[in-house]
């Protein structure tokens, strides 16, 4: 098993390798150490990205807005709860970019699917000192690499408090 450092240290950086699906955030979350300068504007960049959020966002404001329209009131509350829900998640985010150390860890075993998510699968990962951790990771990234290679290293963000961690990057082990 290759031995990697558990907070990337700047002398080991080597983005060249990494795979990932938001370069924009990889590099800033690689580029700073907590707490990072990550606003909530840059979190509703990576979100607009994202076809799932902008159909939340739709969804939320066509709720609301079917209730101005045509007076069902009733109706209005999914929309406003819909819209908080990802407020509430939006913040969590920015806190997570902000202030979570990054880490790496060999992907061991996949674990299934994500409960919500159906691009996403969890993996039992194993960090440097021998401890392993629960990480989302993302299909359309880590299958291929592990259907060629046979081994992969992700690179997450790691708050032990979560009951998950969030890949940012992975990249094959050779």
């Amino acid at each position: 098993m290759r031995a990697t450092s558990p907070p990337i240290e700047p002398e080991a950086r080597s983005p060249d390798e990494w795979v990932t699906s938001s370069p924009r955030l990889f590099r800033l979350l690689f580029d700073h150490d907590p707490p990072r300068p990550y606003s909530y504007t840059d979190q509703l960049r990576e979100d607009a990205r994202d076809s799932r959020c902008v159909v939340l966002w739709l969804t939320g404001t066509g709720f609301i807005i079917l209730a101005l329209a045509t007076s069902l009131w009733f109706v209005a509350p999914v929309g406003v709860w819909l819209l908080l829900w990802y407020l509430l998640m939006l913040r969590a985010m920015v806190g997570t970019c902000k202030e979570t150390p990054l880490y790496t860890g060999i992907v061991e075993k996949m674990k299934g699917r994500h409960w919500l998510l159906f691009d996403v699968s969890m993996a039992q990962v194993r960090l440097p000192n021998g401890q392993t951790v629960t990480v989302a990771v993302s299909n359309r990234l880590v299958g291929p690499v592990i259907e060629q290679q046979g081994r992969v290293e992700v690179m997450f963000l790691y708050d032990p408090k979560a009951a998950y961690s969030m890949m940012i990057a992975a990249r094959p082990i050779i």
